[in-house]
């Protein structure tokens, strides 16, 4: 995207509690566009993995809370390096969980533009997906984080999409979302 000699770049951030097909429909759009990709949920694996920090859902909640209450715009800049991004091209960043982290990101990328994307999914698709990952299977069973994503981040969504629809319907939803921007 050109503008009188100028470059737009766009930063598309995916939130959605855990289950609802973030993931997929970040990595599905890196796929079809060529754009970097990275997961918060990547970074906060691999630093369990350095700490010794068993791979479980509670564990790895526990180290990503830890990690962000030790200051957002610090863990923002280090799921960026590790990720090995330029923040001065488009990119895909997923699994967001914590507005402040989203303010840190804002802050660290301006001038350039960062697209919050809502993904949400019915309940009874939610509870399918984390049955198959060995997690709780109601939705009240979600933890406290994905209780604050549902509430607050859906709200300051610029874009809210279903994860239970085809990946073709919120590509085009993605892509008009872009252009409005």
């Amino acid at each position: 995207r050109y503008c009188a000699g100028e470059v737009f770049v766009l930063i598309l951030v995916f939130a959605g509690v855990s289950g609802a097909g973030k993931s997929y429909v970040a990595e599905e759009l890196a796929r079809r566009t060529g754009r970097q990709r990275v997961g918060f949920g990547d970074y906060v694996r691999y630093k369990a993995e350095l700490e010794s920090i068993p791979l479980e859902y509670s564990a790895l909640q526990e180290l990503g809370h830890s990690l962000v209450s030790s200051g957002p715009k610090q863990f923002m800049q280090d799921v960026l390096k590790h990720g090995e991004l330029d923040i001065r091209e488009d990119l895909l960043i997923d699994g967001l969980r914590h507005s402040t982290v989203l303010d840190a990101l804002r802050d660290i990328a301006a001038p350039q533009k960062v697209l919050l994307i809502f993904v949400e999914t019915c309940d009874e698709i939610i509870a399918s997906r984390l049955v198959d990952r060995g997690m709780k299977n109601s939705k009240s069973g979600l933890g406290p984080v994905d209780l604050q994503v549902q509430k607050g981040l859906r709200s300051c969504a610029d874009l809210v999409i279903d994860g239970a629809h085809g990946i073709e319907e919120n590509i085009a939803l993605i892509n008009e979302a872009e252009r409005r921007h």
